[in-house]
């Protein structure tokens, strides 16, 4: 009876022993669960750490990015504006050279022009005193050799002289010779027979140098 109660004791410590044991075990077990299941979630908070902070990361690059790509736009921007500056400043001393020696060109030939418009304007005044001269000193002659006139009717007139009705002597017609028909301008060889007229001449070498002839028309 002893024994068997003494087994029945030993059977239950064995038993409690066993169940504590158990429940030690199942602790641990639950404990080192807990812990797995806390480090995997700092795990996955870390990765979640580390990828927000890889997103933030390529977001700073692509910023970075961008703000080279702007920089280097604005720099090629600002060499091809300088250099477009510098080719406008090339083109403006071009065309101001050009300028400057066209206008000297110009004030050059317009210094030339002058010149020659003074010298033109000295022979003419020269020419014209000279011709002045002439004709002075013909007028001069022509009054100490003429005050001869006639007048009749015209027998025949050619250009180069013409021969009065009852007038031997044919008068000659030079370059200076004034002829005039019913008081206008007109040539000799206009004048037809029977025209009366009154000329002037002079004499000269034996020949009878018409100065001036006025004559009317027939009526």
């Amino acid at each position: 009876m002893k024994t068997a109660f003494a087994l029945a004791a030993v059977g239950l410590l064995a038993f409690s022993t066993s169940s504590r044991a158990e429940d030690q075990q199942k602790s641990s077990d639950q404990q080192q669960s807990d812990q797995v299941k806390t480090e995997q979630n700092k795990a996955e908070e870390g990765f979640k750490r580390s990828e927000d902070a890889q997103k933030k990361a390529t977001k700073a690059q692509e910023k970075a990015k961008s703000s080279q790509s702007d920089v280097d736009k604005a720099r090629k921007d600002l060499q091809e504006k300088e250099q477009k500056a510098s080719q406008q400043q090339s083109e403006a001393q071009q065309a101001q050279s050009a300028a400057s020696s066209e206008a000297q060109k110009a004030q050059s030939e317009g210094t030339q022009a002058q010149q020659r418009a003074q010298q033109a304007q000295k022979q003419q005044q020269e020419t014209s005193q000279q011709q002045a001269a002439a004709s002075a000193s013909n007028q001069s002659s022509s009054s100490s050799s003429s005050g001869k006139e006639l007048s009749g009717k015209i027998a025949r007139a050619t250009s180069s002289e013409i021969q009065l009705e009852d007038n031997p002597q044919p008068l000659k017609i030079d370059p200076s010779t004034k002829v005039t028909l019913d008081g206008k301008t007109a040539s000799a060889d206009q004048l037809s027979a029977g025209t009366e007229v009154r000329a002037s001449y002079r004499q000269e070498s034996g020949e009878a140098h018409a100065i001036k002839i006025d004559a009317k028309s027939k009526k």
